[in-house]
């Protein structure tokens, strides 16, 4: 994947034909992702996610984008912090895997929108589909005696990510770009942990993403 990436941005540069600036941009990015919640108080374990999303580019301002994402994340604490009434029979994990499915809509608002770079903010809403893992690779959700009695969750959370980022096309309007922000997951168990964990408020996802942009119906002038 990253060759294939790679090889995808040398033929931006070399390609100098301008063209018409497209209504629609075909994007392909791979992302690095942290997860902080009760088993990391930081971002500190990186994993990937790849990236696939299809832009509009109708307005100057404000455009729509469909975007999908899949990939995991991790997490592990050697001394945790859980609630102190937690029965004997009851064991909590220390650790995970989790894998990720993000499916989304989000509009994205040009700060400084030029001909052949745009800054922007971008704010979505979606579905991610999560299955936290143990080290031997057996869903956790499935361990009842990981967490507190009569304790359960689904598998897929509403998300609103947000993010800010910049591209800069080339005169044929391919693309590179970079991309920070948070997945914004509205859910507590995406460690698998929740009623003895001892952290406020949902699991956070951080994630810094590198992508490139292929125009779709660029027309040569």
């Amino acid at each position: 994947m990253i060759k294939w990436l790679t090889l995808c941005g040398m033929c931006m540069i070399v390609m100098g034909m301008h063209a018409q600036a497209p209504t629609r941009w075909l994007e392909v990015g791979l992302s690095a992702n942290a997860y902080k919640g009760d088993l990391s108080a930081t971002y500190r374990q990186w994993t990937p996610l790849y990236h696939a999303a299809l832009h509009f580019n109708r307005k100057k301002r404000l455009n729509g984008s469909l975007q999908l994402a899949v990939g995991r994340i991790t997490g592990q604490s050697l001394q945790p912090r859980f609630t102190e009434d937690i029965p004997a029979e009851r064991n909590p994990n220390t650790s995970f895997t989790t894998s990720l499915v993000a499916a989304q809509y989000a509009l994205r608002l040009n700060v400084i929108s030029r001909e052949h770079f745009k800054l922007y903010v971008m704010q979505g809403a979606g579905l991610l589909r999560y299955a936290p893992k143990d080290q031997e690779g057996k869903r956790l959700a499935d361990q009842s005696a990981t967490r507190a009695p009569n304790e359960n969750y689904g598998v897929v959370t509403l998300m609103l990510p947000t993010s800010l980022g910049a591209v800069y096309t080339f005169p044929n309007y391919y693309g590179v770009g970079f991309q920070a922000g948070w997945f914004n997951a509205m859910s507590d168990y995406l460690d698998n942990v929740g009623t003895y964990g001892t952290r406020q408020g949902n699991d956070r996802i951080a994630s810094y993403r590198f992508m490139f942009w292929i125009p779709l119906d660029a027309q040569q002038p």
